[in-house]
């Protein structure tokens, strides 16, 4: 066997054993609040309760306003904020070639702190200063996200209440069968947490980059592997594990699936609009072929599209409302472009979409689904921090 596929090979046994300790870990530890939760009435035998109809009185325009101000501008006031941003000072350029540093800050202005390290990793290296600011500027800006997200959902409720008379249980955001939604949540997660990593560890096998191109990191692993403070690790936590959970979930199985699956016209917009995104990311600079994800997002969401009506037929049988299959399908599509940044991830992260859609959708709950969306995450931070903590400061 060749020392490079032998390589490999042990560097992904290593994975899949800090995937496993990381899922017994969270095993353990959900195991004990499930006890607690149950041991004097014991786990029902049936924990999804009788399908429930809710009303949805938002339309396309509230679903427009919802994603624009939980994607787009809260973030973009967050990048805006003066206190959000680290200059360098004319002392730090001693010793340094200016092209190099010239170009290096103008990667990071174009791209942020991902494009940065992404398209000059040697100049950055090299270019010790700039490095320290990037990940500076990524920090604040996490900090900023955790500090104002109470604030963007208070917006957000008044917004959707005031725009259409959205209610939190329309939602989902409900304690009704808490206990059993919670329990279903963490059992979605054990069987599909092993499955879609599975998946994406297949998907990072060199053999790939010859059809789409290499494979890119997410930005919040870049940050982790340049700066390994406690501080740091902590700040990723809450952002990744508590409010990208909170904020996906409420958004896409909370407002879009719903409104989905009573109008499945608007699914089939939601798939070209899909189409578009990941076509946009390869408009993006530094994604070619040789330099990034190339067409792996457009290629993944063009086969991926058929799949769109045989899904309706081949769940049928737990999903036999008209267009609801059809709404789930399109919401996980779209869940799946909108993190085409970090390639290859959008493929197993769509199966993981459609198993939160259909148990949202059985539920009507958020509870099952945030829990399965915390948990996912998680299960990559600690794996992270297990192959990471020796080099914690």
């Amino acid at each position: 066997m060749p020392d490079s596929i032998s390589s490999q090979v042990s560097k992904y046994i290593d994975q899949l054993q800090l995937l496993g300790s990381a899922i017994a870990l969270i095993t353990a530890m959900c195991g004990i609040v499930l006890f607690v939760m149950w041991y004097k009435t014991g786990i029902p035998k049936v924990l999804v309760g009788k399908q429930r109809a809710v009303r949805v009185p938002w339309d396309w325009l509230e679903v427009f306003l919802a994603a624009l101000l939980l994607l787009f501008i809260m973030d973009a006031l967050i990048i805006t904020l003066p206190w959000g941003k680290h200059k360098l000072q004319t002392e730090d350029y001693a010793g340094y070639q200016i092209s190099v540093a010239a170009s290096a800050m103008q990667v990071a202005a174009d791209q942020g702190l991902s494009g940065g390290l992404l398209t000059l990793p040697g100049a950055l290296v090299s270019y010790k200063p700039e490095l320290t600011r990037q990940l500076e500027d990524a920090r604040s800006r996490i900090i900023n996200t955790v500090l104002f997200f109470p604030l963007l959902l208070v917006v957000f409720f008044n917004v959707m209440k005031r725009l259409c008379g959205a209610r939190l249980y329309q939602m989902g955001l409900h304690l009704n069968r808490w206990k059993e939604n919670f329990t279903l949540g963490t059992l979605v997660w054990l069987v599909i947490t092993p499955i879609c990593n599975v998946l994406l560890l297949i998907l990072l096998l060199h053999f790939w980059e010859t059809l789409w191109g290499r494979n890119t990191e997410h930005p919040m692993g870049m940050l982790l592997m340049q700066d390994s403070r406690y501080s740091t690790w902590i700040l990723v936590g809450i952002l990744t594990c508590v409010i990208a959970p909170l904020k996906e979930e409420l958004l896409l199985r909370g407002v879009v699936q719903p409104y989905l699956v009573r109008n499945p016209v608007a699914s089939d917009v939601l798939v070209i609009l899909s189409i578009i995104w990941a076509f946009s990311n390869l408009m993006t600079p530094g994604t070619g072929p040789d330099r990034g994800m190339g067409l792996g997002p457009l290629l993944f969401v063009f086969f991926a599209a058929p799949g769109y009506y045989l899904f309706e037929i081949w769940v049928k049988p737990w999903i036999s409302e008209p267009g609801a299959a059809r709404g789930i399908f399109a919401t996980s599509l779209f869940f799946a472009a909108l993190h085409a940044g970090a390639w290859p991830q959008p493929v197993p992260l769509f199966l993981f979409s459609l198993a939160v859609g259909i148990l949202a959708y059985r539920t009507r709950s958020l509870i099952g689904p945030i829990t399965v969306h915390i948990l996912f995450n998680l299960t990559t931070m600690i794996s992270m921090l297990l192959h990471e903590y020796p080099n914690w400061k």
